[in-house]
Formats: structure tokens, sequence, C-alpha cells
């Protein structure tokens, strides 16, 4: 199933595509996390679709600054996720935000 080629894209195929249920991602701050109840992500159309997405920071936690944001959709368009993959990094071109409710 492998060769001893390096991978150009993920899983050394054409793209991926995932369909995620309630999600949780903490950040690397150890304070700030990400929930949505769903979340579409497709290296074939440069998409991330997350729905009630919510941005929150636990202020059990010492920070210099505490982030809350609460969306019904967040879309995350023209990026490239099979370097992303690969290289662990998100450049974003496009960002669209439905209905924001930001504290």
């Amino acid at each position: 199933m492998t060769t001893q080629e390096e991978w150009e894209t993920p899983f050394n195929a054409r793209g991926f595509e995932f369909d995620l249920e309630n999600v949780l991602f903490p950040l690397p701050d150890n304070v700030h996390k990400i929930t949505a109840d769903k979340v579409f992500i497709s290296s074939l159309t440069n998409q991330v679709d997350l729905r009630n997405f919510e941005l929150s920071g636990d202020k059990k936690k010492e920070s210099k600054a505490y982030y809350s944001a609460k969306l019904n959709a967040l879309r995350i368009g023209n990026v490239d996720l099979n370097q992303a993959f690969m290289t662990s990094r998100l450049l974003v071109d496009e960002i669209i935000m439905e209905d924001p409710f930001l504290r």
C-alpha cells in the first residue's frame, strides 16, 4: 500500500473529505478551545465548514486575554488543506461568518 517515495499529499491520495460531529479542539495556549456540532473538511474543494461553532476560554486558567465567539456557521475557504495536513500550518485566505456573536 505504501512505497519508499515520500507522500506529496495526505494518504498519497488525490484528496480527502471528512464529516465530523461534536468536535472539541483544544488550542495550543491550553486556555482556549474550539467546539462545533458539525465539521466538514474537504481538500478537494479547499474548504472547512463548521456548524454551531464556539471559541471559549477557561477563566480558571491564567491568561493575558480570554476570547469567546459563537457562530451558527463558520466557513473557511480557499485553503490548502494538503499543505496543512503535511506541515500542521493552515494558511487561511477567506473566512465567512454567519450571524456572529462576539464578546
